[in-house]
């Protein structure tokens, strides 16, 4: 159970509240902003038929649209209840309508090129998983959609409803669609059993016959000029039918590595094709240019984990997109011979660490998640804000980078911790090298140096590291800590030596700079405690958070929760601003932002402009405190900047004349009777915003007619140690 705060320690906690709320602050109407670092995981790709608009389904970061041909990105995600996109289409008759399919989510609608969503899902199985969407262009309104295990669902009112049309579907595992409009629309099915045919006349499906290299089809694509020729996208490479699937023959064998799951054909030239072809992070464009007869590699300049998304239009068949994973889009401008990266305002990338320098505030680092066989920088740096990041991680190895650290008193000196321990760069990150001599640990989880000195602190895997020599050599410090994970680690900027630590549920402190560690209070039963942060001013505060949040004003004896309107998921990080200490913020685990302006005693949602939810990590910049930064899954970096509050005004109180004030003696007893009380303390905070001073003058202890700060401190003081005798 969680030890509540002492009735005296809760008045000096809620004075700090109180005197915090007297304090003018601005709405929380600022808006946050995100411009990388770019890249990401794309699923999906479609130009519109305007030419110049592309459409982008991402893994985890929803839909972006281009109206450049994919020169530039915006998201477009208002009313998607997921981010999660695996399919998508435009309507040929209406380029502003979009129709997207979402993991576990079904299909969603927008007839405003993406600016507002609406589900589109009714007919549909509930936590619907769509693999592939295609319109019939031949009939308005007219639109097929597949998903696993369920078959295939129409739709004749452009999505308002959808009835399954499954009858003859030999396989429900329906991954691929395609249309001809050759005689009669016809649908087509990439199953694992095969192609099928759906006639509308009929309303049944029949197996087209057998495919020579696979059963497993991923792919479909119709000719647009010749529409009776059809190729699928196989597990071992590209299969060709010639009369609308009554046969089939493989084709270019010799020249694929394989798994094809995308194939694109030139709207003005039909013989020339391209395929995704290949296996995870090895997969990327092939090219023929005689009907799939023979092909060839055609990526220069294109790179990432592996293509996962086709696109060809634009300003004409010899443009086209590729989506990958991990480092969002590349165009390419010549019929495939050269890609570029295309993808600014595609923010999608995994952030999990951010730091900023300690002098310059538009200075910061980003830390990346990592997949395995990617090529993805583990490190960006930004020197103006986050509009434009730059790489840096010359020395890293692969790995996802969860920590990053920034020395106080030397900002070309950054620390970066992962899976394989500490990493160090003496010139801003430019190169970096392994500086985790003596660290016995898996993952490092923070870092943190000390201001004024050589000392940097790690949380491990394995307990808390120190080193006193700026990360050459580290020595295990976990005495009287428990065995496994600290989960996060803070430095008392008032108190040089003493250091916080979160643990197995439980809190821990030490003042001999990490020789030996004690628990302060008791476990937090069902707790999962993540993140500290420690009050850089009023002594004693301390705040830690998981699923809740706690705070202490007696630097750990006793705590007390602080979550009044905080959402259910779980805090990462904590912040605390220095300039203003009864201001913090807390980032959180599927609920984005929240602020308090009270100390904690209530909180706010502060997510205008942060369209992800995931935040991985919230820092203000050492040297201005107003601007804050995010990190986020699925979203880069987001920064906002919060003006300065209006001065507090202040207030002289006037005195009646029959009234004397006797400096001195216990202050805040308003009663004499030698205590001070919690509604003796609210009553000095009112005098101090214009009540009128006879209603307690032992509150004036200077008799200057007026209570400051200084005499409500003496009050909590008496309110905490009794009154002087």
């Amino acid at each position: 159970m969680v030890e509540r705060v002492s009735r005296s320690a809760m008045a000096a906690f809620v004075l700090v509240s109180c005197l915090a709320m007297t304090v003018p602050e601005l709405e929380a109407q600022e808006v946050w902003t995100n411009n990388g670092p770019e890249g990401g995981t794309v699923t999906a790709l479609s130009f519109a038929s305007s030419g110049a608009r592309v459409v982008a389904g991402t893994e985890r970061g929803g839909v972006y649209v281009s109206s450049d041909g994919g020169a530039s990105w915006t998201p477009r995600i208002s009313g998607l209840p997921g981010l999660s996109v695996r399919a998508l289409a435009v309507d040929p008759d209406d380029a502003n309508r979009l129709v997207v399919g979402l993991v576990g989510e079904g299909i969603y609608a927008s007839s405003d090129f993406g600016l507002t969503w609406q589900s589109s899902s009714d007919g549909l199985p509930a936590v619907a998983t769509v693999s592939a969407i295609v319109c019939d262009g031949a009939n308005a309104g007219v639109v097929f959609a597949s998903i696993p295990s369920e078959g295939v669902f129409r739709s004749v009112d452009s999505g308002a409803t959808w009835q399954a049309i499954n009858t003859g579907l030999g396989s429900r595992d329906v991954v691929a669609l395609a249309i001809s409009t050759a005689l009669q629309p016809v649908v087509y099915a990439g199953t694992p059993q095969g192609v099928f045919a759906y006639d509308s006349v009929t309303g049944d499906w029949s197996s087209t016959g057998f495919l020579p290299n696979s059963t497993d089809v991923l792919a479909l694509a119709v000719d647009p000029v010749q529409p009776t020729r059809i190729y699928a996208g196989t597990l071992e490479g590209v299969a060709l039918s010639t009369n609308g699937g009554d046969t089939w023959s493989a084709i270019g064998e010799a020249d694929l590595p394989g798994r094809v799951d995308a194939i694109v054909i030139d709207p003005e030239a039909s013989s020339v094709l391209y395929v995704c072809a290949g296996f995870g992070a090895s997969a990327t464009v092939y090219k023929s240019s005689n009907a799939g007869v023979n092909w060839a590699t055609s990526d220069s300049g294109l790179v990432g984990n592996g293509v996962l998304a086709l696109a060809i239009g634009g300003s004409g068949p010899n443009t086209l997109l590729a989506g990958v994973r991990g480092d969002g889009i590349f165009r390419s401008d010549d019929a495939a011979a050269s890609w570029a990266a295309s993808r600014m305002g595609l923010a999608n990338s995994d952030v999990l660490a951010i730091a900023v320098d300690s002098s310059q505030p538009t200075t910061l680092y980003a830390g990346m998640s990592f997949v395995a066989g990617s090529d993805r920088p583990r490190v960006f740096r930004s020197v103006d804000g986050g509009r434009t990041w730059q790489p840096r991680d010359s020395g890293l190895p692969a790995i996802a980078i969860g920590t990053i650290a920034v020395d106080p008193d030397d900002s070309m000196t950054l620390f970066s911790g992962g899976e394989l321990a500490v990493f160090r760069s003496r010139n801003g990150g430019a190169t970096w090298q392994l500086a985790a001599s003596g660290i016995e640990a898996d993952v490092v989880v923070d870092l943190v140096a000390a201001p004024a000195s050589t000392v940097v602190y790690a949380a491990t895997s394995s307990g808390v590291f120190k080193s006193l020599d700026d990360g050459d050599t580290w020595e295990r410090k976990s005495l009287g800590l428990p065995v496994g994970v600290v989960e996060d680690i803070a430095v008392d900027p008032k108190s040089a030596g003493t250091l916080y630590a979160v643990s197995n549920s439980a809190v821990f402190q030490t003042t001999d700079a990490a020789e030996s560690w004690r628990r302060r209070g008791d476990v937090f039963e069902g707790i999962v405690l993540s993140a500290v942060a420690v009050d850089p001013v009023n002594e004693g505060v301390v705040y830690v958070g998981g699923n809740g949040l706690f705070a202490t004003a007696n630097r750990g004896l006793t705590w007390d929760p602080a979550d009044t309107g905080l959402p259910f998921s779980a805090v990462s990080s904590i912040v605390v601003d220095r300039s203003r200490p009864h201001v913090l913020y807390v980032s959180t685990l599927g609920d984005g932002v929240y602020f308090s302006e009270s100390s904690a005693a209530s909180w706010s949602p502060f997510n205008s402009g942060l369209f992800v939810s995931v935040i991985e990590e919230a820092m203000l910049a050492p040297s201005d405190p107003a601007v804050l930064f995010a990190a986020t899954e699925a979203g880069g970096v987001f920064g906002i900047e919060r003006p300065e509050p209006t001065p507090t005004p202040t207030f002289t109180a006037t005195l009646t004349p029959s009234v004397t004030v006797t400096p001195g003696g216990c202050v805040g007893d308003c009663n004499g009777n030698g205590t001070v009380a919690i509604n003796e303390l609210v009553r000095g905070v009112n005098i101090a915003l214009g009540a009128d001073l006879a209603t307690c003058p032992a509150f004036d202890a200077n008799g200057n007619g007026r209570v400051s700060i200084s005499e409500l401190v003496a009050a909590v003081n008496n309110a905490l140690a009794g009154c002087p005798t």
